[in-house]
């Protein structure tokens, strides 16, 4: 799949913002994907833009288990890693 969108925000300090991004995500096993995403966010005044990258590894092996490994990292220096795992009880 391929995935374009984009947003337009207000901070809480009242600045306009805007977020860009292309997203592709493949399909590696039945319960595997791979997700990868470029974008940019910017503001309008002063006029500031972050480009970043971001990779997702997701697993749902079923039974209701599901889980995923992200990692993302920005222009300015940023960086964040993500897990998250989540359990479905009925």
């Amino acid at each position: 799949k391929i995935n374009l969108g984009g947003r337009y925000y207000q901070d809480a300090d009242n600045s306009d913002g805007y977020q860009i991004a292309g997203q592709v995500v493949a399909a590696i096993t039945e319960t595997i994907s791979l997700t990868g995403e470029v974008g940019v966010f910017g503001t309008i005044a002063p006029d500031t833009t972050d480009v970043y990258g971001k990779v997702t590894l997701d697993w749902k092996p079923g039974g209701g288990f599901t889980s995923s490994l992200a990692g993302e990292v920005h222009q300015n220096g940023g960086y964040k890693a993500t897990f998250k795992a989540g359990k479905t009880i009925d």
